[in-house]
């Protein structure tokens, strides 16, 4: 904002007096692209719209960065895969709280679909050891804890889940791109497959974005 003014109103008026591919070359020397000054433009001007503005900002800063950077072809150490697995498991556990905080309800709507998936490895793993405890199993926080990544993902990006995560997570669109980061690296490690330099670049980026959001269990 200048003096109080949101983009959409002074943005029109630097347009008008420069042109916009002047504006969109000033802007981009600040690693603001093109997109970016877009949602800005948008009326009305809303806090998802400022979240949208943010993630696009950071993948243009993230691509600047990349490309003074020195490509590296060294796969990453097993202690680095290690931290990463760690830093994967970190932001599950904190978002299986975040939904059991959120919807704290198993009987939610938002979470059919979710915890019918679960439902079935509960089942497999209570055939497997009868030993587990079947009070915690039937708690909210004891089926969150047999759901994958994508899951949680779509419990909080359903219907009538996202009303509750909106504020929180901005734009379905940007949350699903962190998602699928992580999936990538969680995937690669569950399956022994190669993790290259720019699954670990987007998982990084993925991890702080989270941690901004959500913070760290304790």
């Amino acid at each position: 904002m200048i003096r109080d003014r949101l983009p959409n109103e002074y943005l029109p008026e630097l347009i008008e007096k420069n042109g916009r591919e002047t504006l969109y070359g000033v802007l981009a020397s600040h690693l603001i692209p093109p997109e970016a000054l877009d949602v800005l433009l948008r009326r009305p001007f809303s806090l998802q719209d400022f979240e949208e503005f943010l993630e696009r900002r950071q993948d243009a800063i993230r691509s600047a960065i990349g490309k003074q950077l020195p490509e590296s072809r060294e796969p990453p150490r097993q202690e680095e895969l290690h931290r990463l697995e760690n830093e994967v498991r970190q932001v599950e556990i904190g978002l299986r709280r975040l939904i059991e905080r959120k919807l704290g309800d198993p009987a939610h709507p938002g979470l059919t679909n979710t915890l019918g998936h679960a439902q079935k490895r509960i089942d497999q793993a209570l055939r497997d050891d009868p030993s587990r405890d079947r009070r915690h199993l039937g708690t909210l926080a004891g089926r969150l804890e047999f759901c994958d990544l994508r899951e949680l993902e779509a419990a909080i990006v359903s219907k009538p889940s996202w009303p509750a995560f909106r504020e929180l997570f901005g734009t379905q669109d940007g949350l699903g791109h962190r998602f699928h980061a992580l999936s990538a690296i969680r995937n690669a490690l569950a399956h022994s497959r190669p993790v290259t330099r720019q699954n670990v670049a987007d998982a990084e980026a993925a991890f702080l974005w989270f941690r901004s959001r959500i913070g760290r269990p304790t």
